[in-house]
């Protein structure tokens, strides 16, 4: 693959995966958007993960790459996710951080397992 392919599709996915998440936290408010876009964004990189570890698919490599860092990446959003922490803790709505933060890492692993379970079922 080369450099100037990795760019483009580095730049597209990561663009795409920014409208989604916005899109997820603009229809669905800002709890449920940043779990949503987490989830989905654990989801793709397990297979990702999976997919990239077999040997048949070492020449694509790259576009496991690109598609783990840059799509998966700009879609899970560190930053969000921090700022929701501290805007909850800033107003004392405890009850609502602790709730995001279990809903996050609960179905981060649940979307994990599951898509473990998917190609393990797709024997890839």
């Amino acid at each position: 693959m080369t450099t100037s392919l990795v760019l483009f599709l580095a730049v597209v996915l990561s663009a795409t995966a920014v409208g989604l998440r916005y899109f997820f936290m603009e229809y669905t408010g800002a709890f449920t958007g940043v779990i949503v876009s987490n989830f989905v964004a654990c989801f793709i990189l397990s297979l990702v993960f999976v997919l990239k570890s077999d040997d048949k698919l070492v020449p694509y490599f790259g576009y496991f790459l690109v598609i783990g860092i840059a799509f998966c990446g700009a879609l899970s959003t560190f930053s969000s996710y921090v700022e929701l922490i501290y805007l909850y803790f800033q107003n004392s709505d405890y009850k609502k951080l602790i709730a995001f933060v279990l809903l996050n890492h609960i179905l981060g692993m649940v979307s994990f397992l599951v898509s473990l379970k998917l190609m393990a079922k797709l024997h890839v």
